[in-house]
């Protein structure tokens, strides 16, 4: 399966850090395909397990698979076809339309009224999150 396939099949199973890993990969796929685990990681402030529990994510057994998918898709010059857009495109409005009917009042409130908020992340993009809620 090419490397954009395993995103857009699996991109609902994808959280934020997941999604700025990807970003960081899909701009940078030359760069990235001759990176280590850790120089992933390190250009992503992300933990290695991080970019690790990503590749399983997407549907690969290791990070090793991983590279090997992209760089057969560089090597192929993989294109998007019209269907694989039309899928991304729906899946985004479907995202855009639940936001629109979520009502986060509730939770804010609770957020607003409480005295105390315990924030856990485990890598550097939750450590800046939960910074930023402070």
């Amino acid at each position: 399966m090419k490397l954009e396939e395993k995103i857009v099949s699996n991109f609902s199973r994808l959280n934020t850090t997941d999604k700025h890993i990807w970003s960081y990969i899909n701009n940078n796929k030359v760069k990235v395909s001759n990176m280590t685990i850790n120089d992933l990681a390190a250009n992503t402030n992300v933990s290695r397990t991080t970019i690790s529990r990503f590749v399983t994510k997407i549907g690969c057994s290791g990070y090793s698979e991983f590279k090997f998918v992209l760089k057969d898709s560089i090597e192929s010059k993989e294109f998007m076809t019209n269907s694989e857009y039309e899928d991304i495109c729906n899946s985004l409005i479907k995202y855009i339309e639940q936001q629109k009917n979520t009502d986060y009042t509730p939770m804010c409130e609770l957020i607003y009224n409480t005295e105390l908020i315990f924030v856990y992340g485990t890598g550097n993009v939750q450590k800046t999150v939960a910074k930023e809620l402070k």
